[in-house]
């Protein structure tokens, strides 16, 4: 299966990734920076640098994906990065795609 996962470098989404590429799976990993020590050598992983409200990078991202993991969160509400943003108002973009 090919699997996106946004927030890919976070604490649940790291160990998504982990689990999926050990048993196989194309994993698209989605995140706002790279973390190359996640990922290990020869796996089947493409990063894509993106925030969770950039609906054209996302669709680019899930094209091809059987199934979307949503990891990404914040844990410290601060400046632009709200729950409410994050967790709501970022998914309008993509919410309406079909994968």
């Amino acid at each position: 299966m090919r699997i996106a996962i946004t927030g890919g470098t976070g604490f649940v989404g790291g160990h998504a990734a982990r689990a999926l590429l050990a048993r196989g799976d194309d994993v698209v990993l989605i995140a706002r920076r790279e973390n190359l020590a996640l990922v290990p050598a020869g796996s089947h992983a493409t990063w894509v640098r993106s925030d969770i409200d950039d609906g054209r990078t996302l669709r680019r991202a899930f094209d091809g994906c059987d199934a979307v993991l949503h990891c990404a969160g914040i844990n410290l509400e601060r400046g632009s990065q709200t729950y409410q943003r994050g967790m709501f108002e970022a998914r309008r973009p993509w919410s309406a795609l079909h994968i």
